[in-house]
């Protein structure tokens, strides 16, 4: 008895260790991710242009993320909340939003590595699996994405879940009720919880399942029936799920980005998927940001071959299961919950994703560490050479993560490296087109603009684009010839696009303002007012409508369309700035204060906004008022003339009461 208390403290301490010693190397291995920046791929839409993310947490905010959002053709409200949060510390640098995967994907391989040992006693076991998950560079799309920050916290509460409950299993059933039925429920909250982070985990209710098979052994003492009756709230969230899932991205266009793909070819992309992940997990070379279908579809020799290899790694497992539980549970956790992502229901147009591995990969590691440490135990091969061994695949691991977040720098590094390894990949082409688009605005500009309009231009040869891609390319060209002055080639292109998606804003607002820029007013308003008509709510184009009445001096119907701009878009500020400006003009000074106010709300360390407030006050004869504006605004911006020499005739005019 003496001696069992130092082995317990003993074997608490090596737990310790391990656990600190996964999270030191995940954090060292993802680290240089924090010098990355944004890329053009899904990240404007989730981050960079997403207003509503961009003010960060309050009411109103949880209010639009459970009830309004519907990123990239997705609900899932925490992942958009978890976005809020980062806005709100870290603002648009983008390393506050890399250090928060960061540190959710360090926290997930220290779960991995306490909830298997929680489940097995195995501490080297789950220490390993643990290592290897969070170092493997197939993570590194999961991590360094900042779109894809999805992965890392709905996993968060995937092992939460998994967590509670191995603890509700662990309950004896006498034991007290209350302590049962409470990890019961934080099992069912965790869930939850994790769906809204992202709906992949609907198939955890069977990877629970599988647990009860092994480790927990819960078959061996209760009867399916009742292990399957405790799970029907956990499918029924998950069949809440699917429903949403489906209707939301139904309605945001995902489903038909997929394009004509038959069912014959969804099926044979499955079976090779389903390889090609097991080929990445022991050979992660060449990974890119988007894997195309094939031009010419899987050969059906790599069908055939595909098949049978699953097939035979399937019999295996069975049979050998039956002594080595470990095997059906690890093999069937990675084939199970790779189901919803493994293309048979077609969502966008990629033939694979690393990121589909991040949970899968998790059983299927154990499947594969379990059996080597069954292997070294029956041919006695010393404890030494084999974590000499494991040591070494974690430092090639952690070297080739390193390497690949070098990829993922900024959209431009990304999407040339992705066509760097891939073959046929129209949509790198242009995604790289995009990426130029954008950095056209700096002092590379003339020469970003040309190659893109070469990327462009080399996509659209693209037989494989489908309707959405085609106009995007068309758009994008269009941008790049605008960027070089070549208005009435980029209003081709801008109408060529629009001709494929005649209801997309965006697409109808860049060639409303190329329009306005090559002088031609009254085609932009047409344009605007077409959209309008389509779209009565769409705040943008009552913008851009009312800017280009502005021009035409309809300053009547401006000023309406700016209102209503306002009233749509409440938290834009240029379009609650641009009001204010045509109130202020119209001298209605009354009104404008107010409307200056609520613009100052918006943006309180803008020192234009705070002069421009000023000058409204002092036409109002609120000379402390205004003279408070200008010296805040030249707090702000010291030195600013404007503010400078209205602060002085603010001063004056106070002196002399005389109202302006």
């Amino acid at each position: 008895m003496a001696s069992a208390k130092p082995s317990t403290a003993q074997h608490r301490a090596i737990g310790v260790l391990s656990s600190i010693t996964v999270i030191l190397a995940v954090v060292w291995a993802f680290l240089p991710a924090l010098r990355n920046g944004f890329v053009s791929y899904d990240d404007p839409d989730y981050v960079t242009r997403n207003p509503e993310v961009q003010r960060g947490v309050s009411w109103e905010a949880v209010r639009w993320a459970f009830c309004e959002s519907r990123t990239s053709g997705n609900w899932h409200p925490v992942t958009m909340l978890s976005h809020m949060l980062d806005c709100q510390w870290s603002g648009m640098n983008p390393w506050g939003h890399h250090l928060t995967s960061v540190i959710l994907h360090s926290v997930n391989a220290l779960l991995v590595f306490v909830v298997l040992r929680l489940m097995t006693g195995a501490t080297w076991r789950s220490l390993c699996v643990a290592a290897v998950f969070g170092l493997h560079p197939l993570r590194v799309e999961s991590v360094a994405w900042i779109s894809e920050r999805k992965d890392v916290l709905s996993t968060l509460f995937l092992l939460l879940t998994l967590w509670a409950y191995a603890r509700y299993a662990g309950t004896p059933t006498r034991a007290a009720g209350r302590q049962r039925a409470l990890h019961y429920v934080l099992t069912l909250v965790f869930f939850a919880i994790g769906l809204m982070s992202k709906p992949m985990l609907v198939t955890l209710p069977c990877v629970m399942l599988l647990l009860d098979y092994w480790p927990l052994r819960r078959l061996d003492s209760t009867r399916l029936a009742r292990l399957l009756l405790e799970k029907i709230p956990f499918f029924a969230l998950s069949a809440a799920s699917s429903a949403a899932t489906f209707v939301v991205q139904k309605q945001g266009g995902a489903m038909d980005m997929a394009g004509d793909t038959t069912i014959a070819a969804r099926l044979g992309n499955a079976l090779i998927g389903y390889c090609r992940y097991l080929g990445k997990t022991f050979w992660p070379e060449d990974l890119a940001v988007f894997y195309p279908f094939p031009s010419a579809g899987w050969p059906p020799v790599a069908l055939v071959l595909a098949g049978v290899l699953l097939t035979g790694i399937t019999i295996i497992v069975v049979l050998a299961g039956k002594r080595h539980r470990f095997l059906p549970t690890g093999w069937f956790w990675f084939l199970g919950t790779l189901v919803p992502v493994i293309g048979i229901v077609q969502v966008g147009q990629q033939s694979m994703a690393d990121r589909y591995t991040y949970i899968p990969s998790i059983g299927l590691l154990v499947a594969i560490i379990w059996t080597l440490a069954e292997l070294r135990a029956r041919l006695r091969l010393p404890f030494a050479a084999a974590a000499v061994a494991t040591v070494t695949v974690l430092a090639v691991c952690a070297a080739g993560t390193r390497r690949q977040i070098a990829h993922w720098k900024d959209g431009e590094a990304l999407f040339r490296h992705a066509h760097a390894v891939t073959e046929s990949n129209g949509i790198t082409e242009l995604l790289l087109g995009i990426a130029l688009l954008e950095k056209g605005s700096s002092k590379e500009a003339n020469a970003a603009f040309q190659e893109a309009i070469t990327v462009c231009r080399r996509a659209l040869e693209f037989q494989s684009l489908n309707v959405h891609d085609k106009a995007l390319a068309h758009g994008n060209l269009g941008s790049s010839l605008m960027g070089i002055g070549a208005k009435e080639e980029a209003i081709r292109e801008f109408e060529a696009a629009l001709r494929l998606l005649p209801g997309n804003r965006f697409i109808r607002v860049n060639l409303g303002r190329a329009y306005v820029s090559d002088g031609r007013l009254d085609a932009a308003v047409a344009l605007f007012g077409d959209g309008i008509r389509m779209d009565p709510d769409n705040g943008r184009e009552h913008f851009f409508l009312a800017c280009v009445l502005s021009e035409k001096k309809q300053m009547d119907a401006a000023l309406h369309h700016f209102r209503e701009a306002a009233r749509l878009e409440p938290h834009a500020v240029d379009a609650q700035r641009e009001l204010a400006q045509a109130l202020s003009q119209r001298g209605e000074i009354g009104a404008a204060i107010l409307q200056w106010q609520r613009v100052l709300r918006l943006a309180p360390s803008d020192p234009a906004v705070h002069t421009l407030l000023g000058v409204n006050l002092a036409q109002d004869a609120r000379f402390d008022e205004a003279i408070s504006e200008f010296r805040e605004a030249l707090r702000l911006k010291p030195g600013d003339e404007d503010a400078q020499s209205n602060l002085e005739v603010a001063i004056a005019q106070k002196a002399t009461g005389k109202k302006p």
